[in-house]
């Protein structure tokens, strides 16, 4: 009986332990009763459902999302549902985008497309190309994305939409900036611009007078570009974004380098850095960090720089941001090279080379995108800010698993202990 009696225990403490499991995923994975509730849903309204439920649950899994999604697919396929699979390829092509996964991406906007040519809604026709087009830009082929854009473009122009048009243009001069004709660029972001400005869209005025600043720095224009950033300031003091207006001084200050007038350059670095510190923007602040001791370097303050450099690479392998972190190596190959300390700068000369193989390999558009930096190391934050949140959740499931376990496992043993006591 004390046999039955131990094992009668460690039945129970079993399945408490696979109970308690089966309540944190339940925790992880919300959504997990979506399947029974459809079961009592009419199946000319299924596909509604699900995509509703879809549209309005935040904090769902993508995995969850893309399975939903596609119940919802195979019924819309049952009924023969056009419109119902249009929405529903297009959401999967939102959801493999959003998981950079652009292959994937591509064939659902394409199948999409094909439903919505068949419905012959203009407007969804052209927000389809423009995806798709969007997914080659992504993917690293700016031709066929240049081909859908300018298809695009034409349909919104009939359609007089004049904001999608204009989203459209700021597109192509990222084609062309990126295949360094910036003198096409900049006619692109001109157009754009000038749309904006008769919308008086204060936001779209400030970025398209960046990127025009950006093309005609790019063409040596020093003095239009100059008067670019300066109408962005002026319009970001209306809208008062003060990331905006570090990436603007950050901009100017790289211009100033350019002409090698470094106290101004130091101004304008300085007042970016100043607002980032403020805003606690440490992804934009590890940026200006190796500024201000690019800066530094040339103004002969070596000890200064390589502060300001051993600042930034700190941030950057804090926050994982590959970018950033490769102009530190080179920075600092460079400040070590002019102190005549070569042993040091090859060190880091070679690890910026291995850094930079590595990342243009992988992600072939970013070298010549004006704002690619503050992007790529904004998802790279996030993915890493995800993965934590993952693991910590997990983690904590695991500890609350195993105190109850330890819990009840000394309750046993007192238990044992308390028998054997009260044996003669």
């Amino acid at each position: 009986m004390k046999h039955f009696s131990q094992l009668g225990f460690y039945f129970i403490l079993f399945w408490l332990s696979i109970l308690s499991v089966n309540k944190v995923n339940a925790i992880i994975q919300p959504g997990d009763s979506l399947m029974s509730e459809l079961a009592k849903v009419p199946k000319d309204k299924k596909v509604d459902y699900l995509m509703s439920v879809l549209e309005q649950t935040k904090g769902l899994p993508i995995q969850s999302a893309i399975q939903y999604a596609g119940e919802a697919l195979v019924w819309a396929e049952q009924l023969n549902d056009i419109q119902d699979q249009a929405q529903v390829l297009n959401y999967l092509g939102n959801s493999y985008y959003n998981m950079s996964n652009f292959e994937q991406a591509l064939a659902y906007y394409q199948q999409a497309l094909k439903f919505t040519m068949r419905l012959g809604n203009r407007a969804e026709i052209a927000n389809l190309m423009q995806k798709i087009g969007l997914v080659y830009f992504n993917s690293g082929d700016n031709k066929k994305a240049l081909l859908y854009y300018e298809q695009t473009l034409k349909i919104f122009q009939e359609l007089q939409f004049s904001m999608r048009e204009a989203e459209l243009l700021t597109s192509i001069g990222s084609i062309y900036f990126q295949w360094e004709e910036y003198q096409k660029a900049y006619d692109s972001y001109n157009l754009a611009y000038n749309i904006y400005n008769t919308l008086e869209y204060l936001p779209s005025i400030v970025n398209l007078n960046y990127l025009k600043g950006y093309s005609l720095f790019k063409l040596k224009d020093y003095n239009a570009a100059i008067k670019c950033y300066n109408e962005a300031l002026e319009a970001n003091n209306k809208v008062e974004n003060k990331i905006e207006s570090s990436k603007l001084n950050n901009a100017i200050g790289q211009l100033y380098m350019e002409l090698k007038d470094y106290k101004q350059a130091l101004t304008y670095f300085t007042t970016a850095y100043n607002i980032q510190v403020l805003e606690n923007d440490k992804i934009v602040l590890a940026q200006s960090l190796n500024n201000l001791g690019c800066v530094y370097r040339e103004l002969g303050s070596y000890r200064k720089a390589q502060e300001h450099f051993t600042q930034s690479l700190a941030i950057s392998q804090e926050l994982g941001l590959n970018l950033t972190k490769m102009d530190n190596y080179q920075s600092l190959y460079e400040l070590y090279y002019v102190q005549n300390e070569s042993k040091i700068a090859l060190e880091y000369y070679q690890k910026y080379v291995q850094l930079r193989d590595s990342v243009f390999k992988n992600n072939p558009n970013i070298e010549k995108n004006p704002s690619s930096v503050t992007l790529q190391n904004e998802k790279l934050l996030l993915k890493k800010q995800l993965v934590f949140t993952t693991k910590l959740m997990k983690t904590t499931a695991g500890i609350a698993i195993g105190i109850i376990v330890i819990l009840l496992f000394i309750i046993f043993r007192l238990r044992l202990q308390s028998g054997k006591l009260q044996k003669p």
